[in-house]
């Protein structure tokens, strides 16, 4: 989804996986490199970054490749690196930005759901939930959510089942049946 001026960047350990505590992959950078070469096709302005997560900080993200308007968060399922990814995401987003968090409601890793709720009971934390998909958390700026909200109604494949609340906000949520 990235427009022609924007950058692209991933981070993780690959190899390194002395710092994969949860095992929650295998690290394979050429695997990830024949993806990116297969999906994406500008491959080579893909900014990738070698490191953990705990590591790197928002303004080494930004000197790489600028404010983004779209991050996954997919590394890390352990509490520390989800509420951590939360925080270095919030600090690099643009104010339309969204976070789209894998793996929230999936039962092998209940870490990352810990790290979410944390991160939303903080009392600086910016970013809100406004939609789940299957597996995925989606969250922005609360002025962005209705905005938002409207955007994917119209343009989600599944159909809406509900609106529900989590953590006082109201959340739109698709894909259930």
């Amino acid at each position: 989804t990235a427009a022609a001026d924007e950058r692209v960047f991933a981070i993780d350990v690959f190899e390194n996986q002395s710092l994969n505590t949860d095992r929650s992959g295998r690290g394979d950078r050429l695997q990830f490199m024949r993806n990116l070469h297969r999906w994406y096709e500008k491959p080579g302005d893909v900014e990738v970054i070698s490191i953990s997560s705990l590591e790197i900080k928002p303004s080494d993200i930004i000197a790489a490749c600028g404010q983004v308007r779209l991050a996954s968060i997919d590394g890390g399922h352990t509490e520390e690196c989800t509420l951590n990814d939360l925080r270095l995401v919030e600090g690099i987003l643009t104010p339309e930005g969204v976070a789209i968090v894998d793996d929230y409601f999936n039962q092998n890793w209940p870490d990352v759901s810990t790290g979410v709720a944390k991160y939303l009971l903080e009392s600086n934390s910016k970013l809100r939930p406004f939609v789940i998909t299957p597996n995925k958390l989606y969250l922005t700026a609360s002025a962005n959510i209705e905005t938002y909200r409207l955007l994917i109604e119209a343009h989600q494949e599944f159909s809406m089942s509900k609106r529900s609340q989590m953590f006082g906000w109201d959340v739109d949520i698709y894909g259930t049946g």
